[in-house]
């Protein structure tokens, strides 16, 4: 998954997007709703597979 992540990176428009993501999490994690951080984390994970697909072609 690191590796996913790292790949995503090199798409100019990802970066923004991962740090909004991350931030996202982050927030959820610290009011302790623990569904929104799962959500987040979820949404994260999609949008970086995407990402990461778009590279292949």
């Amino acid at each position: 998954m690191w590796l996913l992540e790292f790949e995503a990176l090199s798409l100019p428009h990802r970066y923004a997007d991962i740090v909004r993501e991350h931030r996202a999490i982050l927030n959820a994690i610290e009011r302790e709703n623990s569904e929104d951080a799962r959500r987040a984390a979820h949404e994260h994970i999609l949008q970086t597979a995407r990402a990461a697909d778009h590279l292949d072609r």
